[in-house]
Parts: C-alpha cells; sequence; structure tokens
C-alpha cells in the first residue's frame, strides 16, 4: 500500500512535470500544447464577489483540518506500528497543500474582482 502510494504521488509528478515543460517549450515556440499549463486569461472575466471569501473559507477549513490530523496522528503514534501515524501525517501535509493552492487561487479571485471593478469605473459605470 505504501509502495502504491508513492508510486501514485510519482506518476502525478511526472505529469504535471511533463506539462510545465509543454508550457515552457510553448513559451519558447510561440505555440499552444493541449498538454500545456492553462494559460492566464488577459481579460479577466468578472467574478463573483463572493468567492474570495468562499476561498478563504476553505483555506481556513484545510488548516484547521491539518492541525486535527496532525494531533490524532501524535495521540496515535503507536498504532499498526506507526502506519496510522504516519498516514495521517501525510494526509495533514496534503490538507497543507490543498491549502497553498487555494491560495493561489484566491489570489486570483481577488485579482478578476479588482480588475471587474476598474473596469466598471472606467467604463463610467459605478462599482457595485
Amino acid at each position: 500500500m505504501v509502495m502504491r502510494l508513492i508510486l501514485e504521488d510519482e506518476e502525478r509528478h511526472h505529469g504535471l512535470l511533463k506539462r510545465i515543460s509543454s508550457t515552457l517549450r510553448d513559451a519558447l515556440d510561440w505555440t499552444y500544447s493541449p498538454d500545456a499549463l492553462p494559460r492566464a486569461t488577459t481579460s479577466p472575466e468578472p467574478t463573483d464577489e463572493d468567492l474570495p471569501a468562499l476561498a478563504r473559507a476553505l483555506i481556513d477549513e484545510e488548516k484547521t483540518g491539518a492541525q486535527a490530523l496532525r494531533g490524532l496522528a501524535q495521540r496515535e503514534r503507536g498504532l499498526g506500528g506507526g502506519l496510522d501515524s504516519l498516514l495521517l501525517e501525510m494526509m495533514a501535509m496534503d490538507s497543507d497543500k490543498h491549502a497553498r493552492l487555494l491560495h493561489f487561487v484566491q489570489r486570483r479571485l481577488e485579482a478578476r474582482t479588482r480588475a471587474a471593478k476598474r473596469e466598471k469605473t472606467t467604463d463610467g459605470r459605478s462599482p457595485a
């Protein structure tokens, strides 16, 4: 089971590295490959103003979950020869990773919201 978890992570990492490589090659060649990372939109679409707050709430939830998992791992250190505790720690690390990814999403949503507000004020309309 442990080796399968490692293999799954490695396969995902290799897939991401290939996508990053395609993205860099596309930047050099002025091309767009279907397996490249998604490009940032040049003209941000309006975003519901509640979405950044929702992302923040999800970040907080991931952080709280990570703390709970670490506490449980600490308390159950002797279970399963240490495997249970190790897996709980790994899950906590995944929650930390999810929080970082959500923080990226939150920043992008906030930027879209700001851009939409600027666009509204330059169009002569008052921001909502």
